[in-house]
């Protein structure tokens, strides 16, 4: 006998599993589908925009060349001061005796606590700054302590050199041309003229440069010192002309040489010779730190602006309305904002209103006209060709004009509300806006990143 079968029993278990799981796969689809709003905390920051170029020292300053061939033997320091007429060095034609620091009587010299501190800040400096590229450091150091042990210095030296002379030596003295600062680091490029640099200026490939050093030999017609005879001095780098056009009506330009910490103001002026342009640099005070120097690296500050520090991509352009302000009235109360508009029935009404940012109409680029200040408001606060009433006269405005301005989401409250921002600063990554200002974003506000894919009002979970 056959059975008969029994119809098939709908568990409800299942029913509400299926429904959950495809519940579940829909939600996941839509959050993987849907843009999602990344917060960002807005915090204090800077910008400092600047560049760095290779630069030529132009100076007034002085060859001194020898007369004739010999050794020279200086009788001041270098980077010292000298006046008209004084005794730099003496030529003499044999060289003087300087011991060796190796010798047994250096050996057994007994040092001041002056001359050791002056050994071993050489020392210390020398392995500071120790580079395998510049080995010329090390004769440097010989020389500092060579000085400190007093077989090298001017007056030990000038003892020899006027024994000699008096002595009835061949010995030639070479005086000081005029005031000025002696220099023993002579180079292809002294007395360099501003009008005479050019591109080729910059190619240290050709470019030579020597320290003279006590009893150096030397022949007729080499320079033997530099006299430096301005405090004034200048640093001339090439520009193309997309920068010089963008600088040309700088004067004054911050900047901060070599490894400075601190940073010196100099006048700026864009040259055109020679066939390119060039920035000119021109500096009153520090002129001794260079002296020695005739390319220097020049770092110029051009932008340093703080304020608040947001991502390019948290800014957006945004239509608002345009009205003037003394239109929006404010209900001493209750502190409420709000306009007279006229309804349909040609009655005047009060609308509250959130203000977005109130401005003096000459900050606007091409409204440097009437001076008024503008209000300006979201859309939808007041729907154009509304006619707008003053309350303490017969004066009306009909809403038409819109503008877009520059502004922010803030997400603080958990929807998107459009933010008025200043733009002071930028470069390829951030903005700077102005910070403390009555509309404006404040530290540590909570901004939407991507403000492109947001519209005003919008949940932001």
């Amino acid at each position: 006998m056959r059975k008969k079968r029994k119809k098939g029993v709908i568990n409800i278990g299942t029913v509400l599993f299926s429904a959950v799981l495809i519940y579940l796969i829909i939600a996941f689809v839509l959050f993987l589908t849907k843009s999602h709003v990344s917060p960002y905390e807005i915090t204090e920051g800077s910008i400092v925009e600047d560049s760095v170029y290779t630069g030529v020292i132009v100076r007034s300053e002085t060859e001194v060349k020898a007369n004739r061939k010999g050794y020279v033997n200086y009788y001041v320091e270098d980077n010292s001061k000298a006046g008209y007429g004084q005794p730099v060095c003496a030529l003499s034609g044999e060289e003087l005796s300087v011991p060796d620091i190796s010798s047994e009587n250096a050996a057994t010299k007994k040092l001041s606590s002056s001359q050791e501190s002056v050994m071993l800040s050489g020392i210390q400096h020398y392995v500071a700054s120790f580079s395998p590229d510049h080995y010329d450091a090390l004769y440097d150091l010989h020389n500092e302590i060579d000085t400190a042990y007093g077989f090298n210095s001017t007056d030990y030296l000038a003892d020899q050199i006027d024994e000699l002379a008096d002595e009835g030596g061949d010995v030639d003295y070479v005086e000081a041309p005029s005031d000025g600062l002696i220099v023993f680091t002579v180079d292809s490029l002294d007395g360099l003229k501003s009008e005479d640099v050019s591109d080729k200026t910059f190619n240290q490939d050709q470019f030579k440069e020597r320290v003279i050093r006590q009893g150096s030999k030397v022949k007729k017609d080499e320079n033997i010192f530099r006299l430096i005879t301005d405090e004034k001095w200048s640093v001339l780098f090439p520009l193309t002309r997309k920068n010089a056009d963008k600088m040309k009506k700088v004067s004054m330009i911050e900047t901060r040489i070599g490894n400075m910490q601190s940073t010196i103001w100099a006048d700026f002026e864009v040259l055109k010779q020679s066939g390119g342009y060039f920035g000119k640099l021109t500096y009153h005070s520090d002129m001794l730190q260079f002296a020695a120097s005739r390319f220097v690296s020049v770092e110029l500050i051009l932008q340093n602006v703080s304020g608040l520090k947001i991502p390019r991509s948290a800014l957006v352009k945004r239509d608002v309305i345009e009205i003037p302000a003394d239109f929006i009235m404010t209900d001493t109360n209750t502190g409420d904002i709000y306009v007279l508009i006229e309804d349909e029935q040609g009655d005047t009404v009060s609308r509250k209103i959130d203000v977005f940012c109130v401005l003096d109409q000459e900050t606007q680029s091409g409204q440097n006209q009437t001076g008024k200040r503008m209000c300006y408001l979201k859309q939808g606060q007041v729907e154009k060709d509304s006619i707008l009433h003053k309350e303490t006269s017969n004066d009306i405005y009909v809403v038409s004009q819109t503008t877009k301005m520059d502004g922010v989401y803030n997400i603080n409250k958990g929807y998107a509300s459009f933010q008025y921002a200043n733009v002071i600063a930028s470069n390829k990554l951030y903005y700077i806006i102005e910070a403390n200002t009555p509309y404006g974003p404040s530290t540590y506000d909570h901004i939407a990143l991507n403000a492109d894919e947001l519209e005003e009002n919008r949940v932001v979970h």
